[in-house]
């Protein structure tokens, strides 16, 4: 028994031995865990924890870190003092590109005011600023006139804005060829700054949140700016750019700042491509003549705003996804040789607005579709775009123009739009409207109100209509009363069987259209391979008969028109003989006009004229005038009035001169003889 005790003293007691070997053990792994840790200090140890911001992460671990020390505010003054700074604060490195300067772990949180908690001036040696926290200075970091930098994995902070609002995380003045990687900046008036020509730097992989601003260029150039996470910032949104060329913006989250996502000012030739911007104010602006940038491959949703451009000029817009918005999905104004191409615009209140004198912008290719106004509209004299090859489905009306002309709507697909397919409103005149295909649009296929000398030729007309109790036609046109030049021709109605008896794919009856037009030349097939080659008929529109010709008139006629767009040429003559002979003015011109100068035809002819329109193919059709037209180069009696004037008063100023002359010549001739015969007695 004595024994058995002896042995079970021993084995308790082994027992005990290792079960601290075993709590020495696991608390040695813990604290290899913790400081393999700190070696590595990155966002992504809290990215499960969702509830903490990355500042307060940092704070909740801080007690657990050994190697953070605490330091004053740094200043350095070019190469020789960093030089001097490294050897006495024992910064391993040379400043080479193989074995550069280190300033790692340590916490500065500054007294305040305006004090910078790290400040390097010019000095182009290399360095990292790394694993750093920071805090509460007016520019937190601060790089004048510094090359080959690389700030990263620093946390940037100001826990005192409301007393000092303007203050900026990281700021570069000048210099180039510097790196900003995976910080996390927060609180601050700008994230991070670079301005006053800085070049060729690089912003990757940053965190930036609840600042005015995320990332602010101004005059930066080269500046590549990818893979970084803004949200939550101010009225100066995520990303903004000032004045700066060439620099690449690319691969970004931005969502959910009070300002822009991202906005340019005056700046040219940068690329925005690939970034996801999710429920900004707007998503992205062009503003104040920034041209010549490519915005591409972007997703923009939830933002109140889409794509924007307002007053810039050569802008490329393609292949972005813009869609649950409130506003525009994609708008220009003021804007002109913009192009709009390969983009998906859905569930905005519109889809595309062009406004306010655009000028020249081609929207090509895009697919437009659940807007609840519009898919594209053009508004405020918007002139002498091209709208060709969009896809434009489910909205209200598909597209709608007011007060914009010379437009060309080409090609284009208007399906299953709740109102109009196509609307033109107030003085939207001269528009070509051509092979689109305008299909089950509830109300008309298209509707003109108060435009003129549209042309709307070799569309597709099919079901329109069908929830319109105003008419039975497709098409219809209102009008004032001397608005009537809107030529609608060759175009398909799925509703009009005429015959054609010629066989020439035309029908023979015209298409009427509601408000007292027709389409004389419908065609009876959508296969155009049905139908045989012509041009359309002409009429003058000056002269016309019994008027009197003088001196230079212009003579016009209304275009004819080519079923396959042939080029038509025009040939003009006229006649002093009753149509016995023509005589030849000009042949072979492209405009449906003609200046002629009538003083090389005799006075007094009675005239009429031929014009002879000839496509490539052969094909002609001439207009005669019907009655002929005075030639009349006398002009009105000259009028003598004038010259009479003038000559009363030539004469009669020196007669009334000479006349009171010779009145005194005979008052003293007079008087002569009386003063001659004095002292002489009368006989």
């Amino acid at each position: 028994m004595v024994l058995d005790s002896v042995n079970l003293v021993k084995h308790r007691t082994y027992c005990f031995v290792i079960l601290v070997l075993i709590a020495l053990i696991l608390v040695n792994t813990n604290i290899k865990s913790d400081k393999t840790w700190n070696r590595n200090l990155q966002i992504s140890p809290y990215e499960n924890d969702m509830e903490l911001s990355v500042f307060e992460a940092h704070s909740r671990y801080k007690v657990q870190r050994t190697n953070y020390m605490d330091h004053d505010p740094i200043t350095i003054m070019g190469n020789l003092d960093f030089l001097a700074q490294a050897t006495s604060e024992g910064w391993p490195g040379v400043g080479s590109k193989a074995n550069p300067i280190i300033i790692k772990n340590l916490e500065i949180i500054s007294s305040g005011g305006f004090e910078t908690a790290i400040s390097i001036w010019d000095t182009n040696l290399f360095f990292q600023l790394t694993n750093c926290i920071l805090t509460e200075a007016f520019e937190i970091i601060s790089l004048h006139n510094v090359e080959n930098a690389n700030i990263s994995h620093n946390v940037v902070r100001n826990t005192n804005r409301g007393n000092f609002p303007e203050r900026t995380g990281i700021v570069l003045f000048g210099g180039s060829s510097n790196t900003i990687l995976n910080n996390t900046v927060d609180n601050c008036e700008w994230a991070i700054r670079v301005e006053v020509n800085s070049k060729d730097n690089f912003i990757f992989n940053n965190t930036l949140y609840d600042c005015n601003s995320g990332i602010s260029l101004d005059s930066a150039h080269n500046v590549t700016i990818s893979r970084n996470v803004v949200y939550n910032n101010g009225p100066d949104g995520g990303i903004n750019l000032r004045g700066s060329t060439n620099s690449v913006i690319s691969d970004n989250q931005i969502f959910d700042n009070e300002g822009d996502g991202l906005i340019l000012f005056a700046s040219r030739y940068n690329l925005i491509h690939n970034n996801t911007v999710i429920n900004n104010s707007g998503a992205i602006a062009l503003v104040d003549i920034s041209t010549d940038n490519e915005v591409s491959e972007n997703l923009l949703t939830g933002n109140v705003g889409g794509l924007q451009v307002w007053g810039s000029d050569r802008n490329l817009l393609t292949h972005n996804e813009i869609g649950n918005g409130h506003q525009d999905g994609l708008v220009i104004g003021s804007g002109g040789e913009n192009i709009v191409s390969f983009n998906i615009i859905y569930n905005n209140f519109e889809g595309i607005g062009i406004v306010e004198r655009s000028f020249n912008n081609l929207i090509y290719n895009n697919t437009i579709f659940n807007n609840p106004a519009v898919g594209i509209y053009l508004a405020d004299e918007c002139n002498d775009n091209s709208i060709t090859g969009n896809t434009i489905y489910n909205n209200s009306d598909g597209i709608r123009l007011y007060i914009s002309s010379s437009n060309s709507i080409l090609n284009n697909s208007f399906n299953n739009n709740r109102g109009y397919g196509m609307l033109l409103l107030s003085l939207s005149d001269n528009n070509l409207i051509s092979y689109n295909e305008i299909s089950n649009n509830t109300n008309y296929g298209i509707q003109i109100e108060d435009s003129d000398f549209n042309v709307i030729r070799n569309n597709d007309f099919i079901g329109n209509g069908f929830g319109n109790s105003e008419g039975s036609s497709q098409a219809s046109i209102f009008l004032a009363q001397n608005e009537k030049n809107n030529k609608f021709i060759f175009n398909f109605w799925d509703d009009w069987a005429s015959s054609d008896l010629n066989g020439d794919g035309i029908g023979d009856n015209p298409y009427t259209i509601d408000g007292g037009f027709q389409d004389n030349y419908p065609l009876v097939s959508q296969d155009l391979s049905l139908v045989s080659d012509t041009i359309t008929e002409m009429v003058y529109i000056f002269p016309l008969s019994d008027v009197i010709l003088k001196d230079r008139v212009k003579i016009e006629w209304t275009p004819s028109y080519d079923v396959f767009e042939h080029e038509v040429m025009y040939t003009l003559y006229y006649s002093v003989d009753n149509g016995e002979n023509w005589i030849l003015l000009v042949e072979n011109i492209i405009e449906n006009y003609w200046m002629w100068d009538t003083r090389d035809v005799s006075e007094d002819s009675y005239c009429i004229l031929k014009v002879v329109a000839r496509c490539s193919e052969g094909i002609e059709r001439e207009l005669i005038m019907g009655s002929p037209v005075l030639i009349d180069n006398h002009g009105p009696p000259v009028d003598f009035s004038m010259l009479i004037v003038v000559c009363a008063i030539i004469l009669i100023i020196p007669e009334f001169y000479l006349g009171r002359r010779f009145s005194k010549y005979l008052t003293r001739m007079r008087l002569e003889p009386s003063i001659h015969s004095e002292g002489v007695e009368n006989p």
